[in-house]
């Protein structure tokens, strides 16, 4: 008895461990659900629960694959309450039966792609089948050509870098539709299943059926009527019987065997025309950035454009300086891309496609709009306090390089109720006093910044803190 109490209280201790994991596992999955409405395919994602920052930027993929029948190329239509400056999908054709359409979302920072409840309707696909009896299965896939497994990618509002999440709870749907044929139509769709001619010569030697759309009948009944032709006492009548020879020469009919293969001269030509059939050099690619808070690096995220071999990323820091190629992306497939830049330097950035030639020459596309980036500054080090007599505190740093001045925080409390207390407007002073009130301890930490292109400040990350007794 003992013993069975004791299993018992162990089941519940460790029903009552795990339980918080999985609670905690469930918050950080992400996931995303097709819904189907005849040949539309509804997308609706859900983001992480435990993510707290607002996600600007969204890219994932769904795999279209035909088991039977035939259709031209997919299309996407995004839901009007979405919300992102640049919408972007483009359907890629991996063969005649498969297809991935390639869904980009890239906002500013006032913009949120997930408004409410972290869950957002991004758009439906469009099936276009061109045969009355098809199968088509979707699902989400990776966001890479090699890459199977259901994945996103993300950028937040505060300039982090890309990051790759699997997509949990996506179940693939099967769109299908059969039809069946009435003995009315059989004529006309005897075509599309009897190219070697065995239906229609069984149907006009028995029944006078059909024969790749021309009547049996009459060839079968002469075919039948030349055994009693042949009778021993009239020999005469034998050279009419011969003349069953050329009525035999229905050879001739089966040149409508080529006439089976009209059906498949509609070959894939309609998915072409889907989607754009070259590179196009006058498309521009849409460039977006953001730049971690308080760090150097740099997260640019664009456009496809349909048919280039990649992307050519340039800079510069003057307006009046030439740009610079500082980046080859020759993956077709990417997207974003963060970059390590200097530190408290205002850069100017564009972006183009390029397609590449037999001749191993490169054609490109127009460049995008230039936009603006300023980096943080570095983190301010060598941070001193002291006391400067009785009500005075002294405050030196080393200097930031690049810095347009420093901004000095107090409090009482080392780890938090910051207030800002002094902003020395010159990045060349490296110490200040401070007055303070009444006998306390205080706490001191330090920042620099610097004023970006459009003289707004951009700033870098806190020093240590440091205390200074009264």
């Amino acid at each position: 008895m003992k013993k069975l109490i004791s299993y018992i209280l162990l089941s519940v201790l460790l029903i009552a461990a795990t339980s918080p994991f999985n609670a905690l596992a469930a918050e950080t999955d992400w996931s995303a659900e097709l819904t189907t409405n005849e040949n539309n395919i509804n997308i609706t994602m859900s983001a992480s629960q435990a993510e707290t920052q607002v996600i600007t930027s969204l890219h994932f993929r769904v795999n279209v694959s035909i088991t039977s029948g035939k259709m031209t190329a997919p299309t996407f239509q995004f839901a009007d309450a979405v919300e992102s400056k640049v919408k972007d999908a483009a359907t890629i054709i991996d063969d005649s039966s498969n297809y991935t359409v390639d869904i980009v979302l890239s906002g500013t920072k006032d913009q949120n792609i997930f408004k409410t409840g972290k869950q957002a309707n991004i758009g439906t696909i469009s099936l276009h089948p061109t045969t009355s009896a098809y199968k088509v299965t979707v699902q989400f896939t990776g966001i890479t050509s090699d890459s199977k497994e259901p994945m996103a990618e993300y950028i937040t509002r505060d300039g982090q870098f890309a990051e790759e999440v699997t997509l949990v709870n996506t179940k693939p749907v099967n769109i299908e539709k059969t039809t069946t044929q009435s003995s009315s139509d059989s004529s006309n769709d005897t075509s599309n299943d009897s190219s070697d001619g065995s239906s229609g010569g069984n149907s006009s030697g028995n029944s006078g059926g059909s024969f790749g759309g021309i009547s049996g009948g009459g060839v079968g009944n002469v075919i039948g009527t030349t055994s009693p032709s042949t009778t021993p006492n009239n020999t005469n009548t034998q050279a009419p019987v011969t003349s069953v020879a050329p009525v035999t020469t229905t050879a001739p009919v089966t040149t409508t065997v080529p006439v089976v293969t009209i059906a498949p001269v509609t070959t894939q030509a309609p998915v072409v025309s889907q989607t754009p059939v070259s590179f196009d050099s006058q498309k521009n690619p849409q460039l977006q950035s953001s730049v971690k808070k308080g760090s150097n690096i740099v997260n640019l995220n664009w456009s496809k454009v349909y048919d280039a071999n990649g992307y050519i990323i340039y800079s510069k820091t003057k307006a009046n300086a030439k740009y610079k190629k500082i980046k080859i992306i020759s993956n077709p497939e990417r997207t974003i891309c963060s970059l390590k830049m200097n530190y408290a330097t205002s850069y100017l950035f564009k972006i183009c496609a390029f397609k590449n030639l037999e001749d191993d020459s490169k054609i490109y596309s127009k460049y995008s709009s230039v936009i603006k980036v300023t980096t943080a500054p570095t983190k301010v080090k060598g941070l001193k306090v002291k006391r400067a007599g009785k009500v005075k505190a002294s405050i030196s740093w080393k200097k930031v390089t690049r810095a347009s001045g420093y901004q000095i925080f107090k409090s009482t409390r080392k780890d938090s109720g910051y207030t800002l207390v002094k902003t020395l407007k010159k990045g060349s002073i490296l110490s200040t006093n401070l007055k303070q009130k009444g006998r306390k301890t205080y706490y001191y930490k330090i920042r620099a910044y610097v004023n970006d292109i459009n003289q707004k400040r951009v700033y870098g990350n806190f020093s240590k803190s440091l205390v200074a007794k009264y």
